[in-house]
């Protein structure tokens, strides 16, 4: 086939995988944007090259094929650059930084989220620059900086109202969402949450509509609704099937396997965390693998099998001290504190407890360590 004929189908192939991409045929998207792909190469086309292999990419990022997804951002990035699109290379940039908060790896997160800013910015691509603010949103909010996410989602909602961009918008709801749970603001975050999952539903959108739902059964959760939590994890779990999110199926799950354990189900709750720490480890997501672990430790405590309790809860420390994540750090100090084997290791724990809520100033949380063991070890 002669160079102008290899084009020809290269172009078609590209124009089909867009075609099928829109209509939701992924699966034919793929193996189109794959068959152009070494077309575009021999003919060294770059830019069609780079297209396929960010569209690859963003197919396996929407499937929680982190890995996947990366290298082929990491190939696509210097072709972006050889072109000088800055806006593109900003939006591979971005890319790699959400797949970095994924697995809870924030300090490199937060310096992809910023480069890209600044390369969205130079590049006058406003939804990028949005992508971009709502990244360093999310990752300042699993620091626990709730006020500096906050900033950042009012801002990058600001920006999805003037592109037009509905689900960017409903987006931003969903995290400031986030914002209002993580200080137990329960009644703030429910009505935040429907809003947005309004605004998915009306654009299509599953993955929104998907994590809304798991959010609203976590609110569920805390006010100690189960079977209204249930029916959250159970209505957002096929839709995560659906749209392929292992990471969104990992997290329902978990949840359904924390009901279990409430009701005292401890082989139904055993089940489900090992189900989902077996799509965390896949997904190197260290922070759902902790969450799991810790879950198992209280399992074992149930179980009055102490010893398996404090190497589950040592080894689930361990994983939220490398993020890091001081509110959990303190509630895993905490359940050590109360399997302590002598007072000095008790003391030991409380004051970790208090060390690590005291840093991030959550007065709600030192109340009821104080509650739970008085001014023990402090």
């Amino acid at each position: 086939m002669n160079p102008d004929d290899l084009l020809v189908e290269a172009r078609r192939l590209e124009r089909l995988a867009g075609r099928s991409l829109a209509s939701g045929d992924h699966e034919t998207a793929c193996r189109c944007y794959q068959e152009a792909l070494p077309l575009f190469q021999q003919l060294g086309e770059t830019r069609g090259e780079a297209t396929c292999l960010l569209k690859l990419g963003v197919m396996a990022q929407d499937r929680s094929d982190h890995e996947t997804a990366r290298r082929f951002y990491e190939v696509a990035l210097p072709l972006y650059r050889q072109l000088k699109d800055l806006a593109a290379e900003g939006g591979c940039v971005r890319r790699l930084g959400e797949i970095a908060r994924a697995r809870s790896d924030y300090e490199t997160a937060h310096r992809y989220f910023e480069e890209g800013l600044r390369l969205c910015g130079m590049g006058e691509d406003a939804l990028g620059k949005a992508g971009c603010m709502l990244g360093l949103g999310c990752v300042a909010l699993g620091r626990s900086e709730n006020e500096v996410a906050a900033a950042h989602f009012e801002g990058a909602r600001t920006l999805y109202r003037l592109a037009g961009s509905r689900v960017g918008e409903a987006d931003c709801i969903a995290r400031l969402a986030d914002c209002m749970y993580s200080r137990s603001d329960y009644e703030g975050a429910r009505e935040r949450y429907v809003e947005a999952q309004k605004l998915f539903g009306q654009n299509g959108n599953l993955h929104g509509e998907a994590h809304c739902l798991l959010d609203l059964g976590n609110i569920a959760m805390a006010d100690s609704d189960y079977v209204g939590a249930r029916q959250r994890y159970e209505e957002a779990l096929p839709l995560y099937r659906e749209v392929r999110d292992l990471l969104g199926q990992a997290e329902c799950i978990r949840s359904l396997g924390r009901i279990a354990l409430r009701e005292s189900d401890e082989e139904t709750a055993g089940r489900c965390c090992e189900e989902a720490l077996t799509l965390y480890r896949q997904l190197g997501n260290i922070l759902g693998g902790a969450n799991c672990i810790r879950t198992l430790g209280e399992i074992a405590v149930r179980r009055s099998d102490l010893i398996s309790a404090r190497q589950r809860f040592a080894q689930a420390l361990s994983m939220y001290e490398r993020i890091p994540k001081p509110v959990l750090i303190g509630m895993t100090h905490r359940q050590m504190a109360r399997i302590a084997r002598n007072e000095s290791e008790k003391r030991e724990h409380v004051r970790a407890a208090h060390r690590a809520w005291a840093s991030v100033q959550r007065a709600d949380l030192l109340q009821l360590l104080e509650k739970e063991f008085g001014r023990f070890g402090l």
